[in-house]
């Protein structure tokens, strides 16, 4: 039984939305300077879903307070993520997504997908 639904259905469309604008648009942030990035580790892992257009999300808290902050986003049957996110102030939006190209693990070849600017910065 899932903790917070509605965070999951918000987090669930927010994902669907950038899915979309990939398929439409392609590459957001393309030629952009490569972003490292640290994957999680799995002592962190707090939740794993399936998601209908063949994704895994497993969420992440790595400050351990009971509220998801970092999430890899899988295709099923591959062994690296396609995209890792970061909910930094934990409000249930992610406000930076990093897509790996390659889907070859964190080496430096990532880029940044999606940047969401926090209101007054």
């Amino acid at each position: 039984m899932l903790r917070h639904p509605i965070r999951y259905l918000i987090l669930t469309h927010i994902l669907l939305g950038i899915l979309i604008r990939f398929m439409i648009f392609g590459d957001v942030a393309e030629g952009a300077e490569p972003i490292l990035i640290s994957a999680p580790e799995q002592a962190y892992q707090c939740g794993v879903k399936s998601l209908l257009n063949g994704l895994t999300e497993i969420a992440y808290d790595t400050d351990q307070n009971g509220i998801a902050d970092k999430f890899t986003l899988t295709r099923q049957g591959i062994t690296h993520p396609l995209f890792y996110a970061q909910d930094a102030n934990e409000d249930g939006r992610w406000e930076m997504v990093v897509k790996d190209i390659e889907e070859d693990g964190v080496n430096g070849n990532e880029r940044e997908y999606l940047k969401v600017l926090q209101a007054g910065k």
